[in-house]
Parts: C-alpha cells; structure tokens; sequence
C-alpha cells in the first residue's frame, strides 16, 4: 500500500522533477496519475503533454522514485544486493532505467537496467571521474514486457575498492573491480524518462513500465 511504500521511497529525483530527457516527472502522497500501486505492482505512466508548465516544454509527463536511504558500502555494510522484477518498455523514445548514482558527485554511477529505445539493455560501470561508462554491455532482452529479474551485487574487497556484479534472471552478466567506491554514497533510483538517448519523437500513446519485488 502507499503507506508502506512511502516509508520507504520518495517521489521524483533526489534533485527535483526533471533530469536529461523530456518528461516532467510528477507525483506525490495524493497524486498518483504517473507513479501508482496496484495489488504490489509499482507503475510508471508516461503520458504525451502538449502544455507548457511553469514556462517550460515538456514532451512527456512521467514518474520517478529514489530510495529514501542512502547506499554506502563500509565495514558496517560491507556487501549490498539490491535486486527486482521490471516490465520495461523498449519502443524508441522510451528510457526506463534502475540505477545508482554517487549523491555528492558524478560519476561513479552504475546501471542496473538501461533501455533506450531497443531491446538492448544497458549494464554500464561507471568509475570514479570516468564519464563514459568503464564498463559496458549490451544484452538483448527478447521478452522485457515480461517479467525479468535484474541485480546488482556489491562486496567491500579493502577499505577503499569493491567488487561489482550485474545479473539478468539469476545468471551472471558483469563483474568488475570499482576503486574508492568504498564510502561513497548513492542514490538508488527508478525511473522513466523519455527520449534523448533514447531517439525521438517518442510515443504518442502512453507508455507503461512496471516493478515489483524490488529489494534492497
């Protein structure tokens, strides 16, 4: 219920509504027309906008979330799994992801499910002060409007590197070494962003992106 999920994940970017891409993310404790529940399964609605708001064009109206607690990988946490069940959308203009993001500065950054517009997705590590991907790898999904199971894995080598692994439905797809990600704190975020990356134009009709069983 929104109760219980509200004690756990905010609305929108931890920097506001909008990031690279055209959609306007909205939502609240009372408005839920782009981010809603329905029997355990979290929603993402992005839909066409053809008004400007506060001045400013957007293409799409869309939603967002982020965790409310901060990932930091010390010898109190020293390994993280987060993991969870995403039905994506794959036509062009569309940009569903589920990622980490260092909170203080960019990069490091890794992501966990990328779409941009094709069936690929996009596992990509970005270390510290690389700002293309150090790592990347491209997989075809043939079935993302089913349920797959996507997951990150994070253990503490040393007081300043980590070992990173990728993993789509249980099998192993990425492991790397990240230095100094020891201490840095991340964003965990879910969203569903819109062209850019991703091709344009975008959809006109509206565009769904579905999650369940996310786990931290």
């Amino acid at each position: 219920n929104y109760s219980n999920f509200e004690s756990y994940w905010n609305y929108l970017y931890p920097w506001g509504p909008s990031h690279r891409g055209t959609a306007l993310m909205l939502g609240n404790t009372s408005y839920h027309e782009h981010i809603y529940l329905n029997n355990g399964v979290l929603t993402f609605r992005a839909t066409r906008n053809y008004d400007k708001i506060g001045g400013e064009k957007f293409n799409y109206l869309s939603g967002t979330i982020y965790a409310k607690e901060l990932i930091e990988m010390n010898s109190q946490y020293p390994s993280y799994s987060i993991s969870g069940d995403f039905k994506a959308p794959t036509i062009k203009g569309t940009w569903p992801a589920f990622w980490i993001t260092c909170s203080s500065s960019w990069p490091p950054e890794v992501d966990i499910l990328e779409f941009k517009g094709r069936t690929f997705n996009n596992f990509n590590i970005y270390l510290i002060n690389e700002t293309v991907p150090t790592y990347s790898n491209q997989t075809n999904i043939t079935s993302p409007k089913d349920w797959n199971t996507f997951s990150f894995y994070m253990n503490m080598i040393n007081n300043n590197d980590v070992s990173l692994a990728l993993s789509l439905n249980n099998m192993p797809n990425i492991t790397h070494t990240a230095k100094g990600y020891v201490g840095k704190q991340f964003w965990l975020i879910i969203d569903l962003q819109m062209e850019e990356s991703s091709g344009s134009p975008g959809p006109s009709s509206d565009t769904f992106y579905y999650l369940r069983n996310v786990e931290i």
